[in-house]
Order: structure tokens, then sequence, then C-alpha cells
């Protein structure tokens, strides 16, 4: 038995559906039944209902024609994290310029410090010997250089390894340091001292003072800064020379 393909209303043999040839009225029943699942009311709830449209009936349209493509979601930006970084980077760079060679130049100042103070340990030592000495009437006067090496004496007054022994009561390191003292009229003008004679890493310490350098001798008045190759054994010749070479 035929059906109306624009309604779905049954029909005789022959008989042309009214709602192909007229609009349908409000309330008529030609008026075109609503669609479920592809077919008209009345097949729409196939196979649930239990009713099957007829074998000439079209096949139902699709209700979802199209299918949808599913994109991925938009990766985030991480500018704004290169944002903080790079500025706290640049920061970081900038005051590691500024303070390392800042700590490296208080490193140098502490060392010389450090040093500097063996030479004034020797200074007073030497000081509080020659004290002793001028109490035991011993001759003191004159412009000369007393050693840890008896080698490097020069035009001492009295006997150098006896105040080389007194040296060790006032300062008992005495034994593990090197140095020379330059005496004039029974005081310490010059005191320089040294792990080694001859070693260019030790850091020599001098009396007077040197801020980053130690002080060379002068026989005329404050000597200048050694140079940094300078050995303890390169302040004694420079010393050397300028209380005995005209």
């Amino acid at each position: 038995m035929p059906y109306c393909t624009q309604c779905g209303r049954q029909l005789a043999e022959g008989e042309k559906c009214s709602c192909t040839s007229s609009p349908p009225m409000q309330g008529s029943s030609n008026a075109q039944q609503p669609y479920i699942n592809g077919y008209p009311q009345q097949y729409g709830q196939y196979p649930n209902n239990g009713m099957q449209p007829p074998s000439n009936y079209p096949p139902p349209y699709d209700p979802y024609p199209y299918q949808y493509i599913s994109y991925p979601p938009e990766k985030k930006s991480n500018a704004w994290i290169w944002a903080i970084i790079i500025p706290v980077i640049f920061i970081i760079m900038v005051t590691t310029a500024i303070l390392v060679p800042a700590v490296q130049g208080y490193r140098v100042k502490a060392a010389q410090i450090d040093a500097n103070n063996y030479a004034n340990d020797i200074r007073k030592a030497a000081d509080h010997v020659l004290a002793e000495l001028n109490e035991e009437e011993k001759n003191i006067k004159g412009l000369y250089i007393v050693s840890s090496d008896p080698e490097s004496d020069a035009a001492v007054p009295f006997d150098a390894g006896d105040f080389r022994q007194r040296m060790k009561t006032y300062y008992s390191s005495a034994d593990e340091v090197e140095y020379f003292v330059i005496i004039r009229n029974g005081s310490v003008e010059y005191a320089a001292a040294a792990k080694s004679w001859t070693n260019h890493s030790v850091r020599i310490g001098t009396y007077p003072y040197g801020t980053s350098n130690p002080r060379r001798y002068s026989i005329n008045g404050y000597g200048g800064s050694a140079g940094k190759k300078d050995t303890l054994d390169t302040l004694y010749w420079y010393a050397y020379d300028e209380i005995f070479t005209e």
C-alpha cells in the first residue's frame, strides 16, 4: 500500500495526496508530520513501536549529516615565563660582574693583612729583644740587618745567634717563618716575613704595612710598593743595596 512521501499519509491505489497540491491548513491532518529518527512520526520510533515503514518508502534522512572535526586545543604561550626569567638572569649577571672583582679584591687585602700581622709580630718580638740587650748594656747602635738566615745577617754589632734564640721567647712561631729586620740605633725600622724566601706564590708581610702589596725598604723614609713577582729574597737585597751601596 503506498504512502505519501511528503506527509507519510497512507494512500489508496492511484490516489494523489492533497498535501502536494495545496498548502496545508493549520490543524489539518494533511500537515507535514514531524520526523523522528529520519522517519515520519508514526514510524519514528521504529523498531521500538513494532511498526515498519513500507518497502517502497524512501530511506530515512540522516539527522546528523555532518561530522565535526575535533581540533587540538591551542597551546598556551610561555612568553610570560621568559619575560620574567630573562630580566632575572640579566640582573644576576650584572650583580656577579660587580661583586666578583670586589670579593677578589677583599680576599687579596685580607691575605695581605694576615701576612702583615706576621711581620708586625716579628717587629714587636725584635723590639723586646733589643730592650733586653740594651738593659744588659749591649751595643745596639748603628744600622744593620738581622735575619732568620744567619748568612743574611749584615753589620750586626752583637751576637745575632743569641738574638734569634731570644726571639722565640716573644714570638713562638719564629722558627716557622723566614724574616729579616732592619734596625737603626736599637729600634726596628723595617721588618719583612714570609713562609719562603724565594716562592713567588707566598704572600709577604711587611712593617710598615702595605694595603694590597708588601712595602719595600727605603733608607730615606717610607718605601714604595713591592712588585707582584717580588719574593722575600728580592726585598732583602733591595734593602741591602739601600743600606750598604752608595
